[in-house]
């Protein structure tokens, strides 16, 4: 729509909006009409209109007052009613589903793990039928229905979310037959909104530190994957995914990769492949992060040299990313964070080498301050400010 196009309607709904999102913002102490006023710009009985309606629809409530900056009496504050309504989360991991009910201003009223009734831990491919990989989301829905009012489901996909509705996951070895997304909403009556795990993980960053608006979050798990943030914005091309970083090739003759090509980064430094190969270099049956990461800070030459090759295939994918891309900063997030700060140490070393000239100095590489490897504060934060439409919560 064009800005010409833009009616007084659409105004309204967006100024309601931004005094959700600003009233949300303010949920431990409130928010004021001044600044209200202030921060959108609008006259003061403007803001109060638009803040009667909210109240009156039960979207904000009042909640006490707080000191006038100039002479005159106290001024109320403003907060969201957190009850409004609740947003359910699916992360869709290999034995099931993590769920956590959010309300309305990002306070977890539950959560639970849902597992997959048939399926085993397996590495061979599993093709489930809609009915088998929907169930735990299905189930739950209807059950949580009959005592929240519910949003839209929201579910983070650990790999490629298509046109036709399937889900397909190299990290998971599995596929999901097309029509899956319609499958949900016709068992639930509700609206699916699917993200990418790396984008939920890199939009959940900014929550836990100051990142900035345009960075890199690269997530090295069982699988690699990226999420770009571009203007404070998730950047996706018309395929909606822009970071398929972990099937970038580094090598022409290299591995063979599930996903037709060879030498792909995934095939050389995602965690199953480097605990495969950890075993193998330090000789142990069998070898979990938290001993990869304990033989490093040791000083175990095997350990540090090859986590430092690791490193330096991960700075040339990154160089390459750069160069169709440039980013302020790249964060490292996912399982690898597990190494700690001397894997940090040898990812500056790798960089320093590998990056571009015009890289080296400008681009700034960190940890994820997200351990946990929750991506489900991510896609609530991006369908909160930037899905949900108001009108929905009342």
């Amino acid at each position: 729509m064009k800005n010409t196009d833009i009616t007084r309607e659409d105004l309204k709904k967006l100024h309601q909006k931004q005094i959700f999102l600003y009233a949300r913002e303010g949920k431990d102490t409130g928010i004021s009409r001044a600044e209200l006023a202030e921060r959108l710009k609008l006259s003061f009985p403007s803001i109060t209109a638009l803040v009667d309606e909210l109240i009156e629809k039960g979207l904000l409530i009042e909640t006490g007052s707080t000191e006038a900056k100039e002479r005159g009496r106290p001024r109320s504050l403003l907060r969201v009613r957190s009850d409004i309504i609740y947003v359910p989360v699916f992360e869709l991991q290999r034995e099931g589903y993590r769920f956590v009910l959010y309300d309305a201003c990002g306070g977890i009223e539950k959560e639970a793990f849902l597992p997959f009734k048939d399926r085993k831990v397996t590495y061979g491919l599993w093709l489930p039928s809609n009915e088998e990989l929907a169930s735990p989301v299905t189930e739950c829905i209807n059950r949580e229905k009959e005592s929240y009012r519910l949003s839209d489901i929201l579910i983070s996909i650990p790999g490629n979310i298509y046109s036709d509705g399937a889900f397909s996951s190299s990290a998971l070895s599995l596929r999901s037959e097309k029509n899956l997304i319609k499958f949900i909403e016709e068992k639930t009556d509700l609206r699916v909104f699917t993200l990418n795990t790396a984008d939920a993980l890199a939009y959940a960053e900014s929550v836990y530190s100051d990142v900035g608006k345009n960075y890199i979050y690269i997530n090295i798990s069982d699988g690699i994957g990226a999420g770009i943030i571009k203007d404070g914005r998730i950047f996706k091309n018309s395929n909606r995914r822009a970071g398929e970083i972990g099937h970038m090739s580094l090598d022409l003759n290299g591995r063979p990769c599930s996903c037709g090509a060879r030498g792909c980064l995934e095939r050389y430094a995602s965690i199953g492949v480097l605990l495969d190969e950890a075993k193998d270099t330090l000789n142990a049956p069998s070898v979990q992060l938290s001993f990869l990461a304990s033989k490093l800070n040791s000083g175990n030459e095997r350990a540090y040299d090859l986590l430092a090759k690791k490193a330096d295939m991960i700075a040339v994918a990154i160089n390459n990313a750069l160069t169709l891309h440039y980013a302020e900063s790249i964060i490292i997030g996912g399982a690898i964070t597990e190494l700690g700060g001397k894997f940090e140490t040898l990812m500056q070393n790798a960089l320093q080498t590998r990056l571009s000239k015009m890289y080296r100095s400008e681009c700034k590489l960190k940890l994820s301050k997200n351990l946990l490897c929750d991506s489900t504060i991510g896609i609530f934060n991006e369908y909160i400010e930037n899905v949900l439409q108001t009108e929905k919560l009342f």
